[in-house]
């Protein structure tokens, strides 16, 4: 009880800029080496937003995956 979670969206940031997102409001930094959310800063990588007991946050891939190894 307690851990469940809806993934509400995605972000996808390759190393040489290319950004795709869907269902996240985000913004490439200026120098292409990352992307914002939230007024915070993220490198590439995969990433989802998550809702869970009605709190919104982005997560990344490694921790969702370790999230789902544990539950």
């Amino acid at each position: 009880m307690g851990r469940d979670y809806e993934i509400i969206g995605w972000v996808w940031m390759s190393k040489d800029g290319v950004l795709k997102a869907k269902g996240v409001d985000v913004k490439l930094s200026d120098d292409k080496k990352g992307f914002f959310y939230n007024n915070k800063k993220f490198p590439p990588g995969l990433y989802y937003l998550i809702r869970r007991q009605g709190r919104v946050g982005l997560i990344s891939d490694e921790l969702l995956s370790s999230i789902l190894r544990y539950d």
